[in-house]
């Protein structure tokens, strides 16, 4: 049995919140549209990536990437 640190956790659990997933929960999280959320991934510089054929974004990424814009 393998045993799990509470620190470990917090820290998993705090990436978990760090994800987004989806286009839609991309979308409201940088106010734009899902059309939006799709243009910006088809390009070479933004934080959006599409991993097992769904989009996803890391939190801090896109705000900083947002900021840039």
């Amino acid at each position: 049995m393998m045993i799990v640190s509470t620190a470990t956790r917090l820290v998993d659990l705090e990436r978990a919140r760090e994800r987004l997933w989806g286009a839609k929960a991309i979308a409201d999280f940088a106010g734009v549209s899902e059309a939006t959320v799709y243009r910006w991934a088809a390009g070479d510089d933004c934080p959006i990536s599409k991993p097992r054929g769904r989009y996803m974004a890391m939190r801090t990424e896109l705000d900083r990437w947002l900021q840039n814009l």
